[in-house]
C-alpha cells in the first residue's frame, strides 16, 4: 500500500486495487449494492417478520381463548384439574396448603 502511495495514487484509486486483491472482505461495511442489500437490511425484515409472527400468534391464542370462554370452558391461567387430579387428590392438597400455612 506503500508503494500505491508513493506511487501517486489517489485513495479511490488505492481502495479498488485493495478490494480487487482482497475482496470486500477489507472493508468496514459491505457496499450497498446487489446481494449486499440483504446484510443491510435482512437483520430489520427478520425483525419485522418476527413482530408480525408473533402479535399473529398471540391475537390467535386470545381468539382461542374467546372462543372457549363463549363455549363456557374454564380459561383461567391455574386449572389444577387439568393436570387429571381427581376431586379427593385436591382436597388433600388444600388441606396440606391449609396445614402449612398454620405453622
Amino acid at each position: 500500500m506503500q508503494r500505491l502511495v508513493a506511487g501517486g495514487y489517489n485513495a479511490d484509486e488505492i481502495m479498488k486495487a485493495m478490494i480487487g486483491v482482497y475482496g470486500n472482505n477489507i472493508l468496514m461495511a459491505p457496499p450497498k449494492e446487489g446481494v449486499n442489500l440483504i446484510a443491510w437490511f435482512g437483520p430489520f425484515v427478520a425483525l419485522a417478520l418476527g413482530a408480525v409472527g408473533v402479535n399473529a400468534l398471540l391475537r390467535s391464542w386470545r381468539r382461542n381463548a374467546d372462543v372457549a370462554a363463549a363455549n363456557g370452558a374454564d380459561v383461567s391461567p391455574m386449572r389444577v384439574h387439568d393436570l387429571g387430579a381427581t376431586d379427593e387428590e385436591m382436597e388433600r392438597l388444600q388441606a396440606a396448603l391449609r396445614d402449612d400455612d398454620r405453622r
